[in-house]
Protein backbone atom coordinates (compact mmCIF):
# COMPACT_ATOMS: atom_id res chain seq x y z
CA UNK A 1 0.00 0.00 0.00
CA UNK A 2 1.21 3.81 -1.45
CA UNK A 3 0.87 5.62 2.31
CA UNK A 4 0.21 9.59 1.85
CA UNK A 5 0.55 11.77 4.24
CA UNK A 6 -0.14 15.34 5.36
CA UNK A 7 -1.65 16.40 1.60
CA UNK A 8 -3.89 18.75 0.69
CA UNK A 9 -5.76 18.11 -2.13
CA UNK A 10 -7.96 20.44 -4.22
CA UNK A 11 -10.50 21.46 -7.31
CA UNK A 12 -9.15 19.99 -10.19
CA UNK A 13 -6.91 17.25 -8.38
CA UNK A 14 -7.77 13.60 -9.18
CA UNK A 15 -6.78 11.59 -6.62
CA UNK A 16 -6.27 7.75 -7.08
CA UNK A 17 -7.77 6.05 -4.32
CA UNK A 18 -6.94 2.43 -4.73
CA UNK A 19 -3.93 0.51 -3.04
CA UNK A 20 -3.36 4.15 -0.92
CA UNK A 21 -3.45 4.71 2.51
CA UNK A 22 -4.14 8.50 3.77
CA UNK A 23 -3.14 10.08 6.81
CA UNK A 24 -3.46 13.99 8.10
CA UNK A 25 -4.87 14.54 4.84
CA UNK A 26 -7.14 17.74 3.52
CA UNK A 27 -9.94 16.69 0.41
CA UNK A 28 -11.58 20.07 -0.80
CA UNK A 29 -13.30 19.91 -4.48
CA UNK A 30 -10.76 17.14 -5.54
CA UNK A 31 -12.34 13.94 -7.46
CA UNK A 32 -11.70 10.42 -6.63
CA UNK A 33 -11.02 7.76 -8.63
CA UNK A 34 -11.80 4.55 -7.15
CA UNK A 35 -12.01 0.40 -8.69
CA UNK A 36 -12.59 -1.14 -5.99
CA UNK A 37 -9.40 -2.11 -4.14
CA UNK A 38 -7.98 -1.62 -0.51
CA UNK A 39 -8.13 2.45 0.64
CA UNK A 40 -7.77 4.24 3.89
CA UNK A 41 -8.28 7.11 5.53
CA UNK A 42 -6.70 8.38 8.89
CA UNK A 43 -7.74 11.37 10.42
CA UNK A 44 -8.32 12.92 7.18
CA UNK A 45 -10.88 16.05 5.96
CA UNK A 46 -13.55 16.34 3.52
CA UNK A 47 -15.09 18.67 1.84
CA UNK A 48 -17.59 19.17 -1.79
CA UNK A 49 -15.53 15.69 -2.82
CA UNK A 50 -16.53 13.60 -6.16
CA UNK A 51 -16.42 10.15 -6.45
CA UNK A 52 -15.51 8.38 -10.04
CA UNK A 53 -16.03 5.09 -10.45
CA UNK A 54 -14.12 2.27 -12.37
CA UNK A 55 -15.61 0.18 -14.39
CA UNK A 56 -16.05 -3.09 -12.38
CA UNK A 57 -17.72 -1.20 -9.51
CA UNK A 58 -19.78 1.07 -11.98
CA UNK A 59 -21.05 -1.79 -13.64
CA UNK A 60 -21.82 -3.66 -10.13
CA UNK A 61 -23.95 -0.41 -8.90
CA UNK A 62 -25.96 -0.88 -12.04
CA UNK A 63 -26.63 -4.34 -11.76
CA UNK A 64 -27.77 -3.68 -8.42
CA UNK A 65 -30.00 -0.76 -9.35
CA UNK A 66 -31.67 -3.30 -12.09
CA UNK A 67 -32.80 -5.54 -9.18
CA UNK A 68 -34.23 -2.84 -7.17
CA UNK A 69 -31.36 -1.29 -4.95
CA UNK A 70 -30.63 2.47 -4.83
CA UNK A 71 -27.51 4.08 -3.47
CA UNK A 72 -27.58 7.84 -1.91
CA UNK A 73 -24.02 9.25 -1.76
CA UNK A 74 -24.30 11.86 1.34
CA UNK A 75 -20.54 12.28 1.85
CA UNK A 76 -17.33 11.05 -0.21
CA UNK A 77 -16.99 8.08 2.51
CA UNK A 78 -20.62 7.32 2.82
CA UNK A 79 -22.77 4.98 0.44
CA UNK A 80 -26.08 3.98 1.63
CA UNK A 81 -27.76 1.16 0.33
CA UNK A 82 -31.49 1.48 0.48
CA UNK A 83 -34.13 -1.04 -0.56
Amino acid sequence: MVNVKGQTFKPGDVVPLDGRGFADCRFEGCQFVYEGRAVTFMNCTFAECKLRLGPPLAMSIEALRWIGFDFVARKPTEIKMIN
